[in-house]
């Protein structure tokens, strides 16, 4: 939904912005406008809290919760016109960078050093656990020690008068007791979900997640209900969601297929088999800008294939953005910071070696640390890398000052050819060259604020990415959109144990699908998984070619 001009609910959605309930259930399906609704309702409580409250009185805020940090902000950016006055008192952040606030602000009280430490996905892939350290699921339950202290716990929760959860129906066990502990001292909380938007519920390791916590929401005391009509903002012809719905309901004779893929807004490939299908997905966004697009999302199921495709774009030189990836950005950070201590003769060029093996597993969307990083950080790379790293180890050290370093090590990572990271390399490096220059130079002041952006980049704080293209895993769509989308499916993507009617993978297919506002681009094998088999029946339907 644009807000370039100011937003004026209508119907439900003043429902919405002028309710005072203590809990608030607002349902619509994707594009129908539950963000910025939110976002007028946020404004509309802090006002009404401004009008009530005493003279000199602290103003209360707003607290917006997500999985996505980078996808909310998209929209809230987008709806600085509805916040307007108030943006600077709603706070935007995932479950898990609420959880690091917490513990940062008040984790000495269980236990914490006053500095506590995260370690990231990548690190916990390389080395052996260590419970001095704190890792990304230790977060939620240490926030929830920290919210169950008799005077803590309500402290915290005063921060915030309004709560507001995005995607509420993916809400895992811990999560749903995050948003009740948050809001036992009279605060409110308003909640956003869509059922046929519920994706998670067969993701191991997601416990809670299903229909019955938006009963368990409505069984609240004081808890209101309230549906948004149909209709997506996002295409206002509503064509694009006909499709997805149909699609979702495995309806694929509806007439809005067919209509699609006759005007071009359905483009349905078929006949493609190459991993990583670059060719057919740059062929894709060509298409795409013909048609008017300048933003596009990159889909695929599964994180190798999504790390494989960042990949292969980087070598085109199509500048994109990995999505889900923010880890990268603060290993990079610092271990171009420790490229730096080196050049200064304060670290240790092995050190160096173990910060890029770190970081090269985190542009790794794997299980497991890839064997290269291994190789890396032990000293024991041989022939071209090995003599690529020789000559940056001497160029650094041998570098005349901070300055020369900091060019040396600015495209240090690119001449190593690893091929991955770049993007992220660059911002990195682009960032601690200010930091530097604003410092004077400074390397402790630079690190101590390096290692605060690295653990904020665990947690998804960061959004400050942005590219024309990004490249996202199928599960990481929700709460974006872009003009073009380009889904890439492949003959054994794995979902689950369903079979027709794909009840929950269904519903998958229809967060992909409404994510677009002008055209969608299918690109499927000769051999496609069930889920997505009818496709190709329609584009033989309607006479499309393969690839």
């Amino acid at each position: 939904m644009t807000t370039t001009h100011r937003f004026r609910p209508i119907g439900k959605q003043r429902d919405v912005r002028d309710s005072e309930a203590p809990t608030l259930l607002v349902l619509g399906g994707a594009g129908t406008g539950k963000t910025v609704t939110a976002a007028a309702a946020a404004r509309a409580h802090l006002l009404r809290r401004d009008a009530d409250a005493l003279a000199g009185a602290a103003r209360d805020r707003v607290l917006f919760l997500t999985f996505s940090r980078t996808a909310v902000a998209q929209i809230l950016g987008r709806s600085k016109g509805i916040l307007r006055d108030v943006a600077d008192r709603v706070d935007v952040l995932t479950f898990h960078g609420l959880a690091w606030q917490l513990v940062c602000d008040f984790g000495r009280y269980i236990g914490h050093s006053k500095r506590p430490t995260l370690r990231g996905e990548a690190e916990s892939k390389l080395f052996q656990e260590d419970p001095t350290v704190l890792s990304y699921n230790d977060l939620l339950p240490e926030a929830l020690k920290i919210l169950h202290l008799p005077h803590l716990g309500p402290l915290a929760q005063r921060r915030w008068s309004l709560v507001v959860c995005d995607e509420f129906q993916d809400t895992d066990s811990e999560q749903w007791t995050l948003l009740e502990r948050l809001t036992e001292v009279g605060n409110r909380l308003l909640l956003l979900g869509d059922p046929n938007q519920m994706i998670y519920d067969k993701i191991p390791g997601r416990m809670g997640v299903g229909s019955e916590r938006l009963s368990a929401a409505v069984a609240r005391p004081g808890a209101r209900q309230i549906p948004l009509p149909l209709g997506s903002y996002r295409d206002p012809t509503q064509l694009l969601p006909t499709v997805a719905e149909a699609v979702r309901q495995r309806n694929f004779s509806h007439p809005s297929l067919a209509e699609a893929t006759a005007n071009g807004r359905l483009r349905i490939v078929t006949g493609v088999d190459a991993h990583p299908a670059v060719d057919e997905v740059c062929a894709a966004i060509d298409e795409s800008r013909e048609y008017g697009a300048s933003t596009f999302g990159i889909f695929l199921h599964g994180n190798e294939p999504t790390s494989a495709m960042s990949a292969a774009l980087s070598e085109r030189g199509v500048d994109h953005v990995a999505v889900g990836l923010s880890e990268s950005y603060g290993e990079a950070l610092s271990t171009f910071m420790m490229m730096m201590q080196f050049a200064a003769g304060t670290n240790t060029w092995d050190n160096v070696l173990v910060r890029m093996a770190v970081f090269y597993t985190s542009t790794v969307r794997s299980r497991y640390a890839p064997r290269l990083a291994f190789i890396i950080g032990r000293g024991q790379a041989d022939g071209l890398l090995a003599t690529r790293l020789e000559e940056l180890r001497v160029a650094l050290s041998g570098a005349p000052g901070l300055d020369a370093a900091a060019h040396i090590a600015a495209t240090g990572w690119t001449t190593l050819g690893l091929n991955r990271g770049h993007r992220q390399w660059r911002r990195a490096a682009a960032e601690v060259i200010r930091l530097m220059t604003v410092s004077g130079h400074v390397l402790d002041a630079v690190s101590r604020q390096v290692e605060t952006m690295r653990m904020e980049s665990f947690t998804d704080v960061d959004a400050g990415d942005q590219a024309a293209v990004q490249v996202m895993n199928l599960h990481q769509t929700k709460g974006r959109e872009s003009d073009a989308i380009v889904a890439v499916f492949r003959p054994d993507d794995y979902y689950g144990n369903e079979s027709e009617p794909f009840e929950s993978a269904s519903r998958l297919l229809y967060v992909v699908l409404t994510r677009a506002r002008q055209q969608v681009s299918l690109l499927l094998p000769n051999s496609p998984h069930q889920l997505v088999a009818p496709f190709v029946a329609l584009a033989r339907r309607n006479g499309v070619t393969s690839a």
